[in-house]
């Protein structure tokens, strides 16, 4: 029996909780997925995500439904300078976007991967560096 920990999706709705979100990527890595409910994309994202969060723990995860909170989901893509996609995972470090993904590059793997690059300060690893 697998006894990991998993990591809970919590939703943001408000701009406080979206910089308390950037306050808590200074001390571990944080995940971003900005989901719409009518897109068939962001459906199949969803499920990898809440897999990938299921499977790891010291990272937070967070949503955004993009359709229902339209206002914070443009404030992240200013706040970030990411330009909106959706739906978007976005990974934080220290308060800056350092890595994202849209669309059908959102799966597990690809997720384990970017969380695999990062050392626990958010710098990048050395041997990394020429995948981004």
């Amino acid at each position: 029996m697998d006894n990991k920990s998993s990591t809970t999706i919590s939703d943001l709705t408000t701009r406080t909780e979206y910089q308390r979100m950037l306050e808590e990527s200074s001390r571990l890595p944080v995940f971003l997925l900005k989901h719409s409910t009518r897109c068939p994309y962001s459906t199949v994202a969803w499920k990898h995500f809440q897999q990938f969060a299921a499977e790891n723990d010291g990272i937070e995860c967070h949503r955004v439904l993009v359709i229902e909170n339209r206002d914070l989901s443009q404030y992240i893509a200013q706040e970030s300078g990411v330009p909106h996609q959706s739906p978007q995972v976005l990974l934080f470090r220290n308060g800056k976007v350092v890595w994202q993904a849209y669309r059908s590059k959102i799966n597990r793997r690809n997720l384990e991967e970017a969380l695999r690059q990062w050392h626990p300060d958010g710098t990048l690893r050395q041997a990394d560096q020429d995948h981004f």
